[in-house]
């Protein structure tokens, strides 16, 4: 299978989805936008991976190569291609089909549970998911869903976790791909912004964990749900090996 992925910042690759796509010997491929790489035609690839970043999906003019991205997704979504949006992923795709992107009512850094909605639970792919369970959050942002699209999950600081756009087209807006590599290299270049007195508005310290707290996740379990994901977004692909 053939798995390309669009990244968004040097420091952010596709962590522990690199270990699945070995496991199966799956092909993988990158494009940055961001430094001006071409993006390959559709017909060329079998699943788009959209990876988060540091931009924001409330801004695009700011990042006008982001508009290449969303236009990317809506060629992948007409093909027919399986298509998962990870954190600014996620939002890139609610743009591509109109949806605006807002500020989270709260950020979330650090390891949170999300909860799946009666509809999560009866998901093609997220029934297979407990009811509730751990991810790692580094967000501010969130989509804005229109009136009859509904969240499949969602966590305590925000409402929209997990969106399923068409038939195998979902955004994540957690991540399940994060290694200690990832987040040690998040850290050093961004801890310093979440830095604040106790109870500082607009943060709930409850909702920002500490740079102790981030070095002692327990990324194994997280990880293999970034595998059963996968596996379940493209089953035929899964059973490559």
């Amino acid at each position: 299978m053939r798995i390309h992925y669009l990244k968004h910042i040097d420091v952010e690759g596709v962590g522990h989805i690199g270990h699945w796509v070995n496991l199966h010997h799956h092909q993988l491929s990158v494009t940055r936008t961001f430094l001006g790489e071409t993006l390959p035609p559709i017909a060329e690839i079998d699943l788009l991976l959209v990876m988060g970043g540091p931009q924001s999906a409330t801004c695009l003019d700011k990042y006008p190569y982001l508009y290449q991205e969303i236009d990317y997704i809506q060629q992948a979504i007409a093909a027919d291609k399986p298509v998962l949006g990870i954190c600014l992923g996620m939002q890139l795709i609610a743009a591509a089909f109109g949806m605006k992107v807002i500020e989270s009512p709260q950020p979330e850094i650090g390891t949170f549970p999300i909860t799946l909605t009666s509809n999560g639970k009866k998901d093609p792919i997220f029934q297979h998911f407990p009811e509730s369970f751990e991810v790692i959050q580094w967000h501010y942002d969130m989509v804005k869903l229109p009136e009859g699209v509904e969240s499949l999950a969602y966590s305590a600081a925000c409402p929209q976790q997990i969106v399923r756009f068409a038939k195998h087209v979902y955004g994540i807006q957690f991540h399940l791909e994060f290694t200690s590599v990832t987040v040690k290299r998040l850290m050093d270049m961004f801890i310093a912004e979440h830095k604040h007195k106790p109870g500082e508005a607009p943060y709930r310290d409850n909702y920002i964990a500490t740079e102790d707290e981030l070095m002692a996740i327990d990324f194994e379990p997280i990880n293999q749900r970034m595998e059963l994901l996968l596996d379940l977004l493209t089953p035929q692909g899964a059973k490559s090996a």
